[in-house]
Formats: C-alpha cells, sequence, structure tokens
C-alpha cells in the first residue's frame, strides 16, 4: 500500500466516480481502477461499491476512507515539520563572485548573511567570469555572479547591467579632450590598453564594439591579474576599458581618473547561476533573494558605479 493509493481512494470517494477521479488526478482510467483492486487486496474486503451512477464506499471502505484521511492529514503534518527541522539545520553553501561584483557586493553581503540567514554559512569565492562558469559545471560552485560567458548555463538570471569605464592615469587624462566624464570608444582605442584573457567577457566586449567601428583595440598588454592591472594603470604605462568598481579606490586615492565610454555605450550583463548540484534548501532561496535585494540597494546607493538593475525585487 503507498500513500498514492490512498490519495487516490479519497478523490474517488469525493468524487463519486472513478471516471471523474481519473480526470482530477490525470491518471488513466483503467490504471486507477487497477489502483483500487490492489488496495482492497491489501486491506482483505471490498471497499468500493460499484453502481450505475458511480461508485460509493462499502462499510468496510468508509473506516479505510476515515484512517486514509486521517493518514494523509498527519503525513502533511511531518512534512511540514520536517521542513522546518531542514530550515533550521546549518547549511554551507560557496558563492562565486567576479571581481567587479565582489568590491561592490561581498562585504554587505556576508554581513547580511548572518542576520537574515543565520543558519547559512557562506563561503565566498573571487574569479573571473569564464572560470565561475566552469567551476559551476563542474560543481565546484554551489553559485556563481558572473558576467556573459559562452557557456551553457539555463539557469542564469540576469540581475544588473554594469557599463563599461575608460580608466587612465592622472598624467594621460591631462592628455584627454572632452567634458571629463565621458569618451567615445574610438578614442578611447587609440589608447595603449591593459586587457584581460581574449575568453573574459570584457575583452569581448570590447573587441566586438571596436569591429563595428572597423577598428581594432591596441591590446599592449594582456593581464589576468587585477593587481597588475591596476599598477600598470597608476603609472601611465597603459590605459583600461573596465568596470568602474575594480579601480574605485584608486579614483578615490587620486591615482587615476575614470570616463564613461559612450558611442556605443558598452556593457555586460550580470547573472545569477545555481549549479544542478546545488540542493534545494530554503537557505539556497533565502540566499538568492538577498543577493537580489543587496545589488538593487546597492546600485540605488551608488549609481556612479555603473550598475543598473534589470529585475526589482523586495525581501519577503
Amino acid at each position: 500500500m503507498k500513500m498514492r493509493q490512498l490519495e487516490q481512494f479519497i478523490t474517488i470517494c469525493e468524487t463519486g466516480s472513478i471516471s471523474k477521479a481519473s480526470v482530477q488526478l490525470h491518471i488513466a482510467q483503467p490504471a486507477l481502477g487497477l489502483q483500487m483492486r490492489q488496495l482492497e487486496k491489501t486491506f482483505g474486503s471490498q471497499l468500493l461499491l460499484r453502481h450505475p451512477r458511480g461508485v460509493q464506499p462499502t462499510p468496510a471502505g468508509e473506516i479505510v476512507l476515515a484512517w486514509a484521511k486521517d493518514m494523509l492529514e498527519q503525513s502533511v503534518g511531518v512534512k511540514r515539520r520536517v521542513r522546518a527541522v531542514q530550515a533550521s539545520r546549518p547549511v554551507t553553501l560557496t558563492l562565486g563572485m567576479s571581481p567587479s561584483t565582489s568590491s561592490l557586493l561581498a562585504v554587505r553581503l556576508l554581513g547580511r548573511v548572518q542576520e537574515v540567514v543565520p543558519a547559512l554559512k557562506l563561503r565566498v569565492v573571487e574569479e573571473l567570469s569564464h572560470i565561475l562558469a566552469e567551476w559551476i559545471q563542474e560543481e565546484r560552485l554551489d553559485l556563481a555572479l558572473l558576467f556573459d560567458c559562452e557557456a551553457q548555463l539555463p539557469s542564469a538570471v540576469a540581475l544588473a547591467c554594469e557599463n563599461l569605464y575608460f580608466v587612465t592615469s592622472l598624467a594621460n587624462a591631462a592628455r584627454l579632450v572632452g567634458d571629463g566624464t565621458s569618451i567615445r570608444l574610438r578614442d578611447a582605442l587609440a589608447w595603449p590598453l591593459v586587457m584581460p584573457s581574449e575568453i573574459g567577457p570584457v575583452r569581448k566586449t570590447v573587441e566586438a564594439a571596436a569591429r563595428q567601428l572597423g577598428l581594432v583595440a591596441d591590446v599592449a598588454f594582456e593581464v589576468h591579474s587585477m593587481d597588475v592591472v591596476r599598477d600598470l594603470l597608476r603609472c601611465g604605462q597603459a590605459s583600461g576599458i573596465i568596470p568602474y568598481s575594480l579601480v574605485e579606490r584608486d579614483i578615490a586615492g587620486r591615482h587615476v581618473t575614470a570616463r564613461l565610454v559612450v558611442e556605443p555605450t558598452l556593457s555586460r550583463t550580470l547573472r545569477l547561476v545555481r549549479s544542478p548540484a546545488c540542493a534545494a534548501h530554503p537557505q539556497t532561496d533565502a540566499l538568492e533573494r538577498l543577493i537580489q535585494a543587496e545589488l538593487q540597494a546597492a546600485c540605488g546607493n551608488e549609481p556612479d558605479r555603473g550598475y543598473r538593475p534589470l529585475i526589482q525585487h523586495q525581501m519577503s
């Protein structure tokens, strides 16, 4: 005897018809009839009385019907208590973040997790987006905040757009023209650039836009390390087309300056991805909601950082 058979028996008794119950339960009528014969065999008694207008429970069936309803009610209560226990169990999740997203979100997110999801232990890993995509597919991460990549990630949810800026030293900036807040892509490409790997989303975005203008980006230095990128920018050996948040401290310290790239404006999409191997936990859902809420708050509080949310979210 299975719980499903009890649910089917209750539905038949309530509808008074095996045919109506089969439609409601989305089960073929012969298969449903077979399930009821097996249930009668289990109890060793006829449970349903068939007549021209349908079926009704026999006296034995009335006893089984009352018992089945109690069993299902108890089952719902047990499931509820199990979910409550599951929700209170400490869960450890590993979240991958790209460098620019980490600088915007990591500190505030880690602080809020303890307050909002106390049963969650959050680990944060920082890497470039294309590497995070590989780690999600290899099930080395539970969740990731990453930018556009070629990997097939069906669970990805677009959260925000991030604009790219032309960043250079103050000495180089003295030679720039314009209003001091923006620079045409054509003019930015005239400078020797430091860029990340060719498979990264920033490099792909810049080079695709350059091709549309019939130009080629002058990549003087191809560097994977953001520390080295910052050093090259500060000393003026190269300029960069990168996210604002990666050099925010250098801008505040007046080591470099940043101008929004325009004609065209360059941007990339931030996506939240859950690994297929990540088990369904209330904590996981709560973390995703918290990420969305904190990202929206960060974009609203610091609009000059080049982020624009694509969804509006309220914490429940």
